[in-house]
């Protein structure tokens, strides 16, 4: 959602008092880049499939959280496969992809922000543009999982 004007003028005006005379400030809405993940992993012949699957999905839903992201922030891959791996009863991760999620799918309204998932990602880091955020907007839909 866009930030309504009177807020950034009066956010302007408060941070005015503390700035330095040769400071500017602007105060711009940041692109909202929606993202949906999908993954499979291997689990252990000694755990249940299906806890070992909801306890991962658990993990990346609270890992992905807005909260957890600040404009311009990078995901590095090998993070989210280090959390994943760390789930009790992981053996191995058979796939995990990242997908731009635009508009309306399902039923569910996303940004319209379209983004190259595939241009963007750079040596296991998936860059976010600086005037961006990445976001997991439905995470109990945007984040699929299954386990063999």
């Amino acid at each position: 959602s866009i930030t309504p004007d009177a807020l950034k003028k009066n956010l302007k005006l408060f941070i005015n008092e503390f700035r330095m005379i040769t400071d500017a400030v602007d105060i711009l809405d940041a692109n909202i880049i929606n993202l949906g993940i999908d993954f499979s992993i291997v689990v252990s012949s000694k755990t249940n499939k299906t806890v070992v699957l909801n306890n991962t999905l658990k993990r990346l839903i609270n890992f992905f959280k807005i909260d957890n992201f600040h404009i311009a922030q990078s995901i590095i891959i090998d993070e989210v496969k280090s959390l994943i791996y760390n789930t009790e009863g992981v053996v191995s991760i058979n796939g995990l992809k990242f997908n731009n999620l635009a508009n309306v799918i399902g039923g569910r309204t996303y940004s319209n922000e379209a983004f190259s998932i595939e241009k963007n990602t750079l040596k296991g880091i998936l860059i976010c543009p600086d005037n961006s955020i990445f976001e997991v907007r439905y995470g109990t839909s945007d984040i699929r999982g299954s386990a063999t």
